[in-house]
């Protein structure tokens, strides 16, 4: 039977949708494996998945009062800055875990996770990899780059608006995937990632959205699939939490009496 190791990484609104996938596949016959931060472990067996632990925990960096200060300051490039720099202190932790979570695998799925080392081990190890991501990270003439939406970039500068997103995101991942080179004896990482080698091998994209909310561009290949969303049901056991309840049982006005006083100095 077919072993898929999907691969994901960063907070749980990140790793739930691959979460989705990963529980899809198996429904679909796949022996599947889930590759994430050691948080997720739970979830994972709840999905009846099996699951391997890079070792770190971003969802618990991220709740810092540092992180916190740094996300609401909406600097984008600031942000990525910290993660290039939370990514180096953990690298050589996750260049070791990352080949034997990877070893027995047919084919890896994994997104922008797979910048830290994971497209580089499936190359060495001629391990087939199907990207998947939740955004549009394919170039396109159709509209701009997801951090760039707000500029009239035109059909001519919509392809590189999705360059400079690769770069934002291999930027920050690089020292991971030069730990993983190290580990296993490889040279340092190509100086624009691994996009154009993924490009070279026409390897499959799948995109977790609805091609409802944006439609597919008309220039985009065959092996670029928009799925729809990657959605996590809730077991058939899960309840509510009390407080949860009582709140939505108590009624408009007291909810918002509630809330204000909450919110008083």
């Amino acid at each position: 039977m077919t072993t898929i190791t999907v691969v994901a990484s960063g907070t749980r609104g990140d790793v739930q949708p691959y979460l989705a996938l990963a529980r899809g596949l198996q429904r679909a016959g796949y022996t599947v494996r889930l590759v994430s931060s050691d948080n997720f472990a739970t979830l994972a067996a709840e999905a009846g998945l099996e699951f391997g632990s890079m070792g770190f925990s971003a969802e618990e960096r991220l709740q810092s009062d540092e992180w916190r200060q740094r996300v609401e300051g909406g600097n984008f490039l600031k942000i990525l800055r910290g993660m290039q720099s939370e990514m180096k202190t953990v690298a050589a932790d996750m260049a070791r875990r990352l080949p034997p979570l990877l070893d027995g695998s047919d084919v890896i799925v994994t997104g922008v996770a797979g910048t830290g080392g994971v497209f580089t081990l499936a190359e060495q190890c001629r391990i087939p990899v199907i990207q998947a991501y939740v955004f549009p990270f394919t170039p396109t003439t159709a509209f701009p780059a997801p951090v760039t939406t707000q500029l009239p970039l035109g059909a001519v500068l919509n392809p590189l608006s999705f360059r400079v997103l690769h770069q934002m995101f291999w930027q920050m991942s690089k020292a991971g995937d030069a730990a993983v080179r190290r580990e296993v004896g490889l040279r340092k990482p190509p100086f624009w990632g691994p996009f154009g080698a993924l490009d070279r091998a026409d390897t499959p994209v799948l995109y977790g959205y609805s091609a409802h909310v944006l439609p597919r561009p008309a220039d985009w290949s065959a092996r670029y699939t928009v799925t729809g969303y990657w959605f996590l049901d809730e077991p058939e056991s899960w309840q509510p939490p009390a407080d949860l309840v009582d709140f939505l049982n108590a009624g408009a006005s007291t909810r918002v009496h509630r809330v204000w006083q909450h919110e008083q100095p």
